[in-house]
């Protein structure tokens, strides 16, 4: 268990638990890694990752199996495969092209994006149009 802020890389061959309001800054690895706190870096797990309600995932993050709660935080590049790629961790620092660039602390909020209005489609002759019978009863036949 780890319940503190802590700069450097975390490897272990079991069980590592991140509790609330820890801070690590660097790399994590390990078998189980269960996130209650917050990582900014990578994280690998040769078995599983969990992501609890308010935990924060920042980086990359590399597991077999992931179980992800309501109230997460993931800002990362996800894999989830049987198989981790060699170069899976190394690929974000050899292309800055995928590290996005820090905004000011006094740049405004974006503004809101209005979608333009969708284009007109023709219908074929050939195809009915469609009627959604899930929440409507059957008109009912006979007596």
């Amino acid at each position: 268990m780890l319940s503190a802020h802590l700069k450097g890389d975390i490897s272990t061959d079991s069980l590592l638990v991140i509790e609330a309001g820890a801070v690590i800054e660097g790399n994590v690895s390990g078998t189980v890694i269960i996130v209650h706190g917050e990582i900014k870096g990578s994280v690998s797990a040769s078995e599983m990752i969990e992501a609890w309600p308010g935990c924060r995932l920042e980086g990359r993050a590399y597991a077999p199996s992931m179980r992800v709660e309501e109230g997460a935080s993931i800002l990362a590049d996800v894999l989830i495969a049987p198989q981790q790629p060699a170069d899976w961790f190394t690929q974000v620092e050899t292309d800055p092209d995928l590290t996005p660039a820090p905004m000011p602390a006094s740049t405004p909020a974006p503004a809101a994006v209005t979608a333009a209005p969708a284009a007109t489609v023709p219908r074929s002759a050939t195809m009915p149009a469609f009627t959604n019978t899930m929440f409507t009863q059957p008109a009912k036949t006979g007596s």
